[in-house]
């Protein structure tokens, strides 16, 4: 096993965030693990499993290109874990999933994500990247509403359109919704 060594940014949120992950019981296989930090005189380090990115093997042909399915299952899975305990990543995007050997899909880089107090909770500022974040903004990098303006549904629906894309050029059209039961995703439910 690999690992790499990440310098946490200034006014980044991602090392409170990891050790929330690492704490909360049981863990979840599609949120990277934390396994270590190590405090420096210029900022905190987070060390982390070395793991392959999606974004190297978007093309029709890779070896992630018969696994859409399987990779829009653990995207909503990893987003309804971090819902459920009341983390909002407000970065979903496919340079920030990664997978494993068994093709386990992994959301990374939590600087921008927040906790907040309950899924209600209103964020009214940019967080996230252009292009990438969730309505109600329409898209346009700007995230209000609950729970930030992370809705999982549309999180994993808007990802795996362009997951599908990049793994087809047929446009084979994924919408992967989250099928809620309380707070917990327990199906999906995929229209090709």
């Amino acid at each position: 096993m690999e690992f790499i060594a990440k310098l946490v940014r200034e006014r980044s949120n991602e090392l409170k965030v990891l050790k929330v992950t690492r704490n909360t019981k049981p863990s979840c296989p599609h949120v990277i693990s934390l396994i270590n930090s190590i405090d420096s005189p210029s900022a905190p380090w987070v060390i982390l499993q070395k793991l392959s990115p999606v974004q190297d093997k978007l093309y029709e042909g890779s070896e992630l290109s018969g696994k859409v399915v399987q990779l829009c299952w653990d995207l909503t899975e990893g987003l309804a874990y971090l819902h459920e305990h009341h983390l909002a990543h407000l970065d979903i995007k496919p340079d920030n999933l990664v997978y494993d050997y068994a093709f386990r899909l992994q959301i990374i880089d939590f600087d921008l994500a927040i906790q907040v107090e309950n899924e209600d909770t209103m964020v009214n500022e940019y967080r996230g990247t252009r292009g990438w974040s969730a309505p109600p903004s329409g898209g346009t990098g700007m995230n209000t509403g609950p729970l930030c303006g992370t809705d999982p549904s549309w999180q994993t629906g808007g990802r795996a359109v362009v997951l599908s894309s990049a793994f087809s050029r047929l446009a084979t059209l994924l919408d992967c919704r989250r099928i809620a039961d309380g707070n917990r995703a327990t199906t999906a439910t995929v229209v090709a």
